[in-house]
């Protein structure tokens, strides 16, 4: 059953958290990606006193592209080991609307709104409903 003391909310919110944070390690890689292949990755406001200057600053950004690639290479294992074990989970729960909008929300990381619209409901009822099947969640895994 898991953390005892850990509830479904804090359970689905550490894969929201990381799930945001794959996204934004990428985002940054593209960027050094970008810097990398431009001029950007040069910084003209250092004194070339060597005539390699410009290769130790693209060196530098690759060295911290490969480290990065790293840390979401990392991320990315353990974000797919936590949603696969969730939908494990969330598939076991009895009512399908509560399988739904868990799996939207907090696996797939929709916002409330997209929920709504892909469930069919208000924006209120989803909330509503989500909370419910936190309860139950909480009922079937940390109790």
């Amino acid at each position: 059953k898991g953390c005892e003391k850990m509830k479904a909310k804090d359970y689905f919110m550490n894969i929201r958290r990381l799930n945001a944070s794959v996204k934004a390690k990428a985002e940054k890689i593209e960027q050094i990606r970008s810097q990398i292949t431009s001029i950007g990755c040069i910084d003209y406001s250092k004194d070339i006193v060597e005539g390699g200057a410009n290769q130790d600053s693209i060196g530098e950004c690759i060295a911290k592209l490969v480290d990065l690639e790293n840390e979401l290479s990392k991320q990315i294992k353990e974000l797919c080991e936590l949603q696969a074990e969730a939908i494990q989970r969330i598939d076991a729960m009895p009512y399908a609307d509560y399988r739904l909008i868990l799996t939207l929300r907090f696996v797939n990381g929709y916002t409330w709104e997209r929920c709504a619209v892909d469930m069919g409901f208000s924006y209120q009822w989803v909330q509503e409903l989500c909370k419910r099947a936190l309860v139950q969640f909480d009922e079937l895994y940390f109790q």
